[in-house]
């Protein structure tokens, strides 16, 4: 097959897409597989199906897992009409893939298809640790090479084998961006197998399946016997792939969850928007409010307990926590805390009984602590969260439902007096703040459990005229951590749940409201901090 424009039949796509559905040929969402022998168990393991649409209105195709979050498969197959180009971004039609093991995953984020050629790259929603994936050819197969095609298209005699099929192939010629192969005997690829594989002998990718002449496939009329098909290459675009799927250089957080008898802890890789499938169990106190701060590699987190306060840190780089030890200096009658680190020293500042405020000073890394808690004059304070810059440890509190904020000079030890923020906040259930660069971002629950926010510069003091409605409704409690130039805001909903979104500090874009995996319930209070 050299010449295939005087064909009187055109070479078509491998996609299975609702039409032949429709038709009642093959059932919805099914994988289908191709025309050759069934693949031996556990090999090609890195092969998923992909079902992409909805139920009645879907297609399927094949992916090859070419990174531990990527799948590399055929643009056709992604994009919204086969045939146009993807831009990068989500997806704009729901996709999932499925491996042979039987994990699925949904693709959560596609590359831009490329410029010349049916390729995409499509990334998982978590990590896929336990297969490997692909390995890459940097060389193009000369012609008369023997290769072998994977996919989970349709065979000659089954719709939906439900298992992955390959095929044997022979280079026939390679261009710029595509290689023209023939089926050796009577194997051919067939609708499904989009996406699919195409090996050279040492197992290595050469290519994606695009296109068939489906000779012999079920469903394919018996007077066309070519199996000739057409691969996207894969050899040259390897710098491509590198740079998509390339670790990107972002931040971790950990966010910690009180409630319920217990306290719970979730991080995630914020580049990628991936976290933990479960909340891990943190065995120990009845934490009722909890905060944290970090350093290095360690997380410190600081919890109420009985009106008193405990702390207890974790190694991030080995999961292990350390146990609860109760802070020193007789606190009683806690109801709410924060923390701020500067140069190694903690600062912890608790919402005592009658709204008082107290501090404590310890240095993070010998667990030193002052004998007493310091009282600072204050009344009916409810909510409080703060921030550290330089060698000042700015205090932002709730009372009698409206927002103030003071700084404290760490190397003094003297505090300013309190000022309302403007904006005129009020009903204010929970606030929390963090800093990017010298800009405040403080966020506060409203009395309609509606999320709102206020902007202003650290230093000069300068805030917006008023309050940003963000949304929401029956919301809890609220934190933040920044990363760069983005605010990462995680909220307890009416029951207990925990959502997370992205704010673009200085801007009001959020990224979308999504449900931290492991479905948390009971929460009563909620921390997170970034490394």
């Amino acid at each position: 097959m050299t010449d295939t424009r005087s064909c009187p039949m055109r070479m078509t796509s491998l996609l299975v897409t609702a039409a032949a559905v429709a038709g009642g040929m093959i059932p919805a969402g099914s994988a289908h597989a191709l025309a050759g022998p069934e693949a031996p168990a556990g090999q090609y393991a890195y092969t998923a199906t992909l079902t992409i649409g909805d139920d009645g209105n879907s297609r399927a195709c094949t992916a090859t897992l070419v990174d531990v979050r990527w799948m590399l498969t055929a643009a056709a197959c992604l994009a919204a009409t086969p045939g146009r180009a993807i831009t990068a971004g989500q997806p704009v039609l729901k996709a999932t893939a499925t491996f042979t093991g039987g994990q699925t995953r949904e693709i959560v984020e596609v590359s831009a298809s490329a410029a010349d050629r049916d390729l995409v790259l499509a990334r998982l929603a978590t990590p896929v640790t336990t297969i490997t994936p692909v390995k890459r050819a940097t060389t193009t197969p000369a012609a008369g090479t023997d290769l072998t095609a994977a996919g989970f298209g349709r065979t000659k005699t089954d719709w939906v084998p439900g298992k992955l099929h390959t095929g044997a192939f022979t280079a026939d010629s390679t261009a710029a961006t595509t290689l023209v192969t023939t089926g050796k005997g009577t194997d051919v690829l067939c609708k499904g197998d989009t996406g699919g594989p195409l090996l050279n002998t040492a197992g290595e990718l050469v290519g994606i399946n695009s296109l068939s002449w489906q000779g012999g496939c079920l469903g394919t009329p018996a007077t066309e016997t070519r199996t000739g098909a057409v691969a996207a290459r894969t050899d040259n675009v390897g710098q491509w792939i590198d740079q998509v799927t390339a670790p990107r250089n972002s931040a971790h957080v950990s966010v910690l969850a009180g409630g319920g008898g217990t306290m719970w802890s979730q991080s995630g890789d914020l580049g990628y928007g991936e976290y933990e499938q479960a909340w891990g169990k943190v065995d120990g106190q009845d934490i009722t409010r909890v905060t944290s701060v970090r350093s290095g590699e360690y997380l410190r987190a600081y919890g109420v307990a009985g009106g008193k306060v405990y702390g207890r840190d974790l190694n991030t780089r080995t999961g292990q926590w350390s146990g609860w030890g109760e802070i020193p200096g007789g606190a009683a009658g806690a109801k709410d805390i924060t923390a701020a680190i500067v140069n190694n020293v903690v600062y912890l500042q608790i919402a005592g009984s009658g709204g008082s405020l107290h501090t404590q000073v310890g240095d993070y890394n010998a667990g030193r602590w002052n004998t007493a808690w310091a009282d600072v004059p204050s009344s009916g304070l409810t909510g409080l969260t703060s921030i550290a810059a330089g060698t000042t440890v700015r205090l932002y509190a709730v009372a009698d439902g409206r927002v103030y904020g003071r700084d404290l000079n760490t190397q003094n030890g003297a505090w300013t007096g309190w000022g309302e923020l403007p904006g005129g906040a009020s009903s204010v259930k929970d606030i929390a703040a963090s800093l990017v660069g010298n800009n405040t971002e403080l966020q506060i629950v409203g009395g309609n459990g509606g999320l709102w926010t206020q902007y202003g510069n650290y230093n000069a003091g300068h805030w917006n005229a008023a309050w940003t409605d963000a949304g929401g409704a029956g919301l809890t409690r609220v934190t933040s951590t920044p990363s760069g130039k983005n605010v990462h805001v995680y909220t307890v909903g009416a029951s207990g749940n925990v959502d997370g979104s992205t704010l673009v500090s200085g801007t009001g874009t959020w990224t979308p409201w999504k449900e931290l995996p492991g479905s948390l319930t009971g929460t009563a209070d909620i921390t997170a901090t970034t490394k």
